[in-house]
């Protein structure tokens, strides 16, 4: 029961985690959610240094 109530309400975090590191600058290069409750995400900065923020967001 606990399960199904966060996978329904809280899904939608982790794209506001990846909106929050794509505005600093990062790109996501790995995200994995080893528990209902719990992501990991890998970012790194672009190779060239350059970021230009997403128009969409």
């Amino acid at each position: 029961m606990f399960e199904t109530h966060v996978r329904e309400e809280f899904s939608t975090f982790s794209w506001i985690i990846e909106g929050m590191i794509e505005r600093a600058g990062m790109v996501v290069v790995e995200s994995d959610f080893p528990a209902p409750w719990y992501g990991e995400f890998v970012a790194r900065r672009p190779l060239d240094g350059i970021y230009e923020p997403r128009s969409d967001l």
